[in-house]
Formats: C-alpha cells, sequence, structure tokens
C-alpha cells in the first residue's frame, strides 16, 4: 500500500502575488533604513 500525494496547487496568479509581497517587504525595509538613518544623522 503506498500513500501517493499530490503536491498543492497553486493559483496561477501566485507567481505574480508571491513577487508583490516580496517587493512591499523590500520597500518597507528600505524606508526603516532610511529612517533609522536620518535619527542617526539627527544624533550627531
Amino acid at each position: 500500500m503506498t500513500n501517493k500525494t499530490k503536491p498543492p496547487v497553486f493559483p496561477k496568479d501566485y507567481k505574480a502575488f508571491l513577487h508583490s509581497i516580496k517587493r512591499q517587504i523590500h520597500e518597507s525595509r528600505v524606508r526603516s533604513y532610511h529612517a533609522v538613518n536620518r535619527e542617526l544623522i539627527d544624533l550627531h
């Protein structure tokens, strides 16, 4: 008796969805880096 499971089925736009999420994360990181840098510059 073998237990074969089917691979998960992803929506057609899944790749675009992941790309969008990754882009949003990247943009948020860049904004936070800029905010931290501004604060560090203001300290000096």
